[in-house]
């Protein structure tokens, strides 16, 4: 996943200006670079902060690179804003063998295109879970795709994969491209999953902007944010923490049993125990990625096994 993040700075300083400086001394003098694991969610794989005049677009292949170099994997597949989106960008990746995702621009010939997709073009996308008035839980269309093999997306006539998502009570449409060998074989809807997983990182930059996260704006930003193979004195508090994970895990089930039994003697409605049964999954779910993740630390404690959610020292 991949997004660029805009810091605004109040400064004196001849900070070079872009089309977002507009307002007095309120420059866009800084832009945090941020590239985020879709394996390991949240997990930050690189930062770099540039000046403002800087063209994303004109980054991505680099931090790529440094990305491969410091996890030791190939990067599969990169999810990016309309902020990366160039000719020259889609036809490097294209060249390089990474696949590329990324949002389109609404421009005429983009607009032209998604106009014209006929309705039976379009299968069903994205679903939401809703809750009905009576307290069930029911599965609503939320979005439907179109694939279009390579109409031309701009007007020097170039052409790329591209998918056209339509909001099925809006009836809105937007576009998406896709290039690279490693989308080929994907669906339209796998395709689309990267980009929402996308939104959830920029959605993330912007909580930590709003709590006051970028308020320091210098020290020294690696590269590559990674960490050492666990000592021994940190290997033995893992092991007690893993049996503390087992033991909140096994409590979790048993609350699980007692909720139920309340229903089952009247103690509670049916939408008030989904409610509760929503709430210890999810408890559930953290306690079993701590779990997971704390058992694999241990395990390269102890025989130097790098686990597949760390990089490689």
């Amino acid at each position: 996943m991949w997004d660029s993040h805009v810091i605004p700075l109040y400064t004196q300083k001849a900070v070079a200006q872009t089309k977002h400086g507009i307002w007095q001394r309120v420059v866009t003098a800084v832009v945090k670079i941020c590239a985020v694991s879709a394996r390991c969610v949240g997990r930050v794989l690189h930062v770099t902060w540039r000046q403002g005049d800087t063209a994303l677009g004109g980054q991505l292949a680099a931090v790529v690179t440094q990305v491969e170099q410091a996890s030791g994997q190939p990067v599969e597949l990169v999810g990016g804003d309309r902020s990366a989106l160039a000719q020259e960008v889609l036809e490097a990746f294209d060249r390089r063998g990474t696949g590329l995702v990324v949002w389109a621009d609404d421009t005429p010939t983009v607009r032209q295109v998604v106009a014209e997709v006929p309705q039976s073009a379009f299968v069903d996308g994205e679903y939401a879970v809703v809750r009905r008035a009576d307290g069930q839980r029911i599965r609503r269309l939320k979005t439907r795709l179109a694939d279009l093999p390579a109409p031309a997306i701009n007007a020097r006539g170039y052409c790329c994969r591209t998918i056209v998502v339509e909001d099925v009570r809006s009836g809105h449409r937007a576009a998406f491209h896709a290039v690279g060998r490693p989308t080929v074989g994907r669906s339209a809807r796998a395709l689309l999953t990267v980009l929402r997983g996308k939104q959830a990182a920029e959605e993330e930059f912007k909580q930590g902007r709003a709590q006051g996260a970028d308020a320091f704006c210098g020290g020294a930003i690696t590269s590559a944010l990674v960490r050492a193979r666990p000592t021994e004195a940190e290997t033995a508090t893992l092991c007690t923490h893993a049996r503390r994970l087992k033991a909140r895990w096994r409590l979790n089930l048993s609350e699980r049993g007692s909720a139920v039994g309340r229903w089952r003697r009247g103690d509670l409605t049916k939408r008030a125990l989904n409610d509760l049964l929503t709430g210890i999954r999810r408890r559930r779910q953290r306690i079993v990625a701590d779990w997971r993740l704390a058992e694999e630390l241990i395990r390269w404690g102890r025989t130097g096994i790098v686990p597949a959610s760390q990089s490689l020292p």
